[in-house]
């Protein structure tokens, strides 16, 4: 096991709903329902917003929230701000007097790949790109130049009015393709092309000349929104959001979360907290200014406030920029609880919720891998020690109870791993006609021949009544468990349920 005893720990959701399932002879067709957007959407940020429809020759004015499909157009005026959140999870922020329109929108059903092309005639964008699910997944933006093409990262595309396009990429790597020269930007590095002419040689971006940056820790999630509606940071249920051209936004798994808005405007950014856990919330707001080629602070601002799981915060602040440089701050002495509808405009797809899986589930098997190999790497009596957080956990079985053979749609998991020893799991699922909640305690012990031992401690099923006693389900759940084997050379001496994590310590054989 650890694989098999891992599973053993992550089973227990699928198999009681499995059995459920068999049970009460639910039929064996499912149809999932889809609990995040599937569509392509065009959010209107601010000012003037106008579509040219696929079958038609002039220009209208949009619709916030309205879909969007292969042969549209979008264009954005003067001081005006547009965001398309494709169907995959990628968001594009269109700024001012800026138009592109839409060539192809495909999803191959069979194997997930996803074709995303589109077309940028003038004026600038800001590109937040999903991990792309296999080779055949493409993301491109074509311009008058040539070709801008990324595989999961975070580019900035200006196109001139002569034509003259500027690719700068901030997070992971693309390729600007040019009279059949292809040139790779890596992160931090930018590339050029005028029409009619290679790529330029990639070089570094420039850096700015101060950054503010937000930080949050530990008990809730932090997104910030500026004066044009633009957000980045981190939403319910966690997934990362980057519509600020240029910020650096943390990823999955950072404590504390941060975010660094380079050159920030003269106005007020609207930072929302989502509390998700009972806890406190530590808010730091630093200033930081360029110092050749290093960052010195400038100054810093904390805030502290005590939350529960689902609370929702709002704190205001004012950024002071003295020609075109951030010099202060007004920062309100308290978070207050967030009132009304919340800023900026965020649409959570299901592909970017997939995405989210698929990054933790592989996280997971990441942390298993490393720890197989340290095992039969390790001197005879070596310790080794496997750790696991509660979100690993919660997304390896989102991933593993949603695949390709199973016949239950899990969403919405949350794991809790506490210091009594107990992880405690809760998820909405779906099967066939039935929508219900599962509730279900587990406790890892150590058996007699130094090996885990999973033991389902209470189960609880909303799911209306059932032929047998939730006792029966418990026993059966063990019972599988206890057949589990464990095939690695080490025997299991210590297990922590604690800390928001789960740690298991081998000794080697």
């Amino acid at each position: 096991m650890v694989k098999r005893i891992i599973l053993g720990i992550l089973a227990v959701f699928l198999v009681v709903i499995l059995i459920i399932a068999g049970l009460i002879l639910v039929p064996s067709i499912f149809s999932s329902q889809t609990s995040y957007d599937e569509s392509t959407t065009l959010s209107i940020l601010s000012g003037d917003v106008f579509v040219m429809e696929g079958d038609s020759d002039s220009w209208d004015e949009a619709k916030d929230g309205m879909d969007l499909a292969a042969e549209d157009s979008v264009k954005t005026g003067a001081d005006s701000y547009a965001l398309i959140t494709f169907f995959e999870g990628t968001t594009m922020n269109i700024e001012p007097d800026t138009e592109i329109s839409i060539s192809e929108l495909t999803v191959n059903e069979e194997t997930d790949s996803t074709i995303v092309r589109l077309k940028q005639k003038a004026g600038e964008t800001w590109n937040r790109v999903e991990k792309l699910a296999d080779s055949a997944s493409k993301y491109e933006i074509e311009t008058s130049a040539g070709v801008g093409a990324v595989r999961g990262t975070t580019i900035g595309l200006v196109v001139g009015s002569d034509g003259k396009t500027t690719m700068k990429v901030y997070e992971g790597e693309g390729s600007l393709f040019a009279q059949g020269v292809p040139v790779i930007i890596g992160e931090g590095m930018e590339s050029s092309a005028q029409p009619g002419q290679p790529p330029t040689e990639a070089s570094t971006i420039p850096l700015p000349d101060s950054v503010l940056r937000l930080s949050v820790s530990p008990s809730a999630w932090m997104n910030s929104v500026d004066s044009a509606g633009r957000s980045a940071g981190m939403v319910p249920p966690g997934i990362v959001v980057n519509q600020i051209p240029g910020a650096i936004t943390s990823g999955y798994g950072y404590n504390p979360q941060f975010i660094e808005i380079p050159n920030p405007k003269d106005g007020t950014y609207n930072v929302v907290l989502y509390g998700n856990d009972s806890g406190q919330i530590n808010l730091s707001v630093e200033g930081l200014l360029r110092n050749g080629s290093s960052f010195t602070s400038i100054f810093k601002e904390q805030r502290v406030q005590e939350t529960n799981e689902e609370d929702k915060w709002r704190i205001d602040l004012q950024a002071v920029v003295v020609n075109g440089v951030l010099s202060d701050i007004v920062l309100p002495a308290q978070i207050e609880p967030l009132e009304g509808d919340e800023p900026g405009s965020v649409t959570v797809t299901q592909g970017a919720f997939d995405g989210r899986i698929d990054e933790l589930a592989n996280s997971f098997d990441e942390k298993y891998d490393a720890f197989k190999e340290n095992v039969y790497s390790a001197m005879s009596g070596e310790e080794v020690v496997l750790i696991f957080t509660e979100d690993e956990v919660a997304g390896k079985i989102a991933k593993w109870a949603n695949g390709p053979d199973s016949p239950v749609d899990f969403y919405n998991i949350k794991i809790e791993l506490n210091s009594t020893g107990i992880g405690e799991g809760s998820g909405k699922f779906d099967y066939s006609i039935f929508t219900g909640k599962l509730d279900v305690k587990v406790r890892v012990d150590i058996s007699d021949d130094k090996r885990p031992k999973v033991v389902v401690t209470s189960i609880g099923v909303d799911l209306g009544a059932l032929p047998l006693p939730v006792s029966s389900f418990k026993s059966r759940i063990n019972e599988e468990a206890e057949n589990a084997t464990w095939n690695l050379p080490a025997d299991l001496i210590s297990v922590d349920m604690g800390d928001d994590q789960i740690v298991l310590t081998v000794i080697k054989r």
